[in-house]
């Protein structure tokens, strides 16, 4: 597998410290030819040495979707986490983030501002405004620099970020990880 389009992407979103540091001591693994994982070197070497084919192993950053990266929030709290910090993202107000955890596209009406770099078309973190932290995964559908036109125009409405993937997405479909006793 291919892992230039997931350098690139973590070079643009966090910089060339966070990408030298998961290149020093994390291994990239693709599972089931989708989740981009990664895996601690050492963890990664006791693995291979077991002659066994996991299912998973690490923490996945993200998956592969007709050959493009998609990143996933653990990227961005992972980064965050360790230290570093990020890009590549939108803040939500409080009614965008409930919004979005439901499953909704990010509006103009609940967008609070951008963590440089991003472009139209890009995958993005979808920051909640009270935490900073991520709530989920959008596709920037506006070009940054149309923003304030937009405003002007009244056109509140307007997505700013298509949902790709909520971590309320977990809650709504609770019903996977439950067992009807019944």
């Amino acid at each position: 597998m291919n892992f230039e389009s997931v350098f690139r992407y973590i070079e643009k979103c966090f910089g060339d410290r966070f990408t030298s540091f998961v290149l020093s001591e994390f291994s990239l693994e693709v599972f089931r030819n989708r989740f981009v994982s990664i895996v601690p070197k050492n963890i990664y070497g006791f693995i291979k040495s077991l002659s066994i084919n996991p299912i998973l192993s690490g923490i996945i950053i993200g998956w592969f979707r007709k050959g493009e990266f998609i990143p996933s929030t653990n990227l961005f709290y992972f980064g965050k986490s360790s230290g570093f910090r990020f890009g590549c993202s939108v803040i939500a107000g409080e009614q965008g983030v409930k919004a979005f955890l439901y499953g909704n596209d990010l509006l103009l009406t609940s967008f609070r501002g951008f963590i440089e770099p991003v472009e139209k078309g890009m995958y993005v973190a979808v920051v909640d405004s009270g935490d900073m932290m991520p709530i989920g995964i959008g596709r920037l559908v506006v070009d940054p620099r149309e923003v304030d036109e937009l405003r002007k125009g009244g056109r509140v409405l307007e997505v700013i970020a298509e949902n790709i993937f909520d971590l309320g997405r977990l809650l709504r479909d609770h019903r996977l990880f439950s067992i009807d006793i019944h």
